[in-house]
């Protein structure tokens, strides 16, 4: 077993405390999320609504894609990609790295209830010497965390990892 491989997303060493993440309102004018995200080193910021829960994310290619007279003056929320990327906090490290890998994202905000306890980052988990799961063990951790998934689409979703 690799370092760091059976280490969970809840309060270890590479588990960002929750006082480090970037995380802004939707109603956050984009010139101070770009001040937070540069601040912050991470290469997004969190959206969170008046609850604390995460309800979005802004990424450096959010910021490209968004460039223009107006994205300064614009809100988070209008630029904001819903549906951030997360994991549990009871998650292994081993799995977070693999999700992050199977995305193309450098970053997984650690939620508890709908709200971010944490945030893991690829080159810590690299650092670390985390070694990703395989295709066929993260279908299964996923089917755990959405549930929503029917019997079909896990099926398919299964299929697709085994040829890939």
């Amino acid at each position: 077993m690799e370092c760091g491989q059976r280490q969970r997303c809840r309060g270890d060493s590479l588990v960002h405390a929750v006082e480090e993440l970037p995380l802004a309102e939707r109603s956050s004018v984009m010139s101070d999320v770009i001040v937070l995200m540069t601040t912050k080193r991470f290469g997004c910021a969190g959206i969170v609504d008046a609850d604390g829960a995460l309800i979005g994310v802004i990424t450096d290619g959010d910021l490209r894609r968004n460039m223009g007279d107006r994205l300064l003056a614009e809100s988070a929320g209008d630029v904001m990609t819903g549906g951030a990327r997360t994991i549990g906090p009871d998650a292994l490290a081993s799995e977070a790295l693999a999700i992050m890998n199977s995305l193309s994202i450098t970053n997984l905000f650690v939620v508890e209830d709908g709200v971010p306890v944490g945030s893991v980052h690829i080159h810590d988990c690299l650092r670390a010497g985390v070694v990703a799961v395989g295709p066929i063990d993260l279908a299964g951790k996923l089917l755990r965390h959405h549930s929503d998934l029917s019997d079909d689409r896990y099926r398919e979703f299964v299929r697709l990892l085994s040829v890939a």
